[in-house]
């Protein structure tokens, strides 16, 4: 219990300044948000995440959960803007969600509070901004006319369970790097398996 105290009381207000601290340096933020039910507390979970560029990077960071019976949209209309109430919420250019219609019916909502309060109107990418982009992704891959991802698959296959090829691989070249396995509808995802395809053609 003073581990939990220390962790909740003592971390938290660091971690939290420190979230906070990069949402202010960054020019703008997305907000993601997830609602499943937490079987212990036998409540809905809201959990809260930011995601933003960082240090020539995308981070994400956990933010904060709220805990609710009732689900609507009012309720997570509610607790949403309630976590998010110390951040600058003129930043916020998205809101990453789901897919199920109560999302939609929070979105909506959302958007009005943004346009009435700080004459923000977020980018409406879909019922799951996530998978949008990886499809745009990968059709602008398609669109190249190179077959990255046949290659890539490929790749992984020629060493996945073949020891004797493995074996093979690391006598001649020296190098123990092998290909990570690619997967084809997490595009933006792939950017480690790309860097470890590249790393075993430079070790060739």
């Amino acid at each position: 219990k003073k581990c939990a105290y220390v962790a909740c009381h003592g971390l938290h207000p660091f971690f939290a300044s420190q979230v906070l601290d990069m949402m202010e340096k960054s020019e703008h933020f997305v907000v993601l948000f997830d609602e499943t039910l937490n079987e212990y507390l036998q409540k809905k979970q809201l959990d809260v995440h930011v995601r933003l560029w960082n240090n020539s990077e995308v981070t994400t960071r956990y933010v904060t959960s709220a805990f609710m019976g009732h689900s609507t949209a009012d309720d997570l209309m509610k607790n949403l803007t309630k976590a998010l109430a110390s951040f600058p919420m003129s930043k916020i250019v998205q809101l990453s969600m789901d897919g199920p219609n109560v999302n939609w019916s929070l979105f909506h909502k959302f958007q009005q509070h943004m346009k009435n309060d700080f004459q923000v109107q977020c980018l409406d990418i879909g019922s799951c901004g996530l998978h949008t982009v990886h499809n745009a992704y990968k059709a602008g891959m398609h669109a190249t006319g190179w077959p990255v991802d046949t290659y890539l698959s490929s790749l992984f296959s020629l060493f996945h369970d073949a020891p004797a090829r493995r074996e093979d691989f690391i006598r001649e070249t020296g190098s123990s790097v092998f290909p990570l396995p690619f997967v084809s509808h997490r595009w933006i995802e792939n950017v480690p398996v790309l860097k470890r395809a590249l790393a075993s053609h430079g070790s060739t």
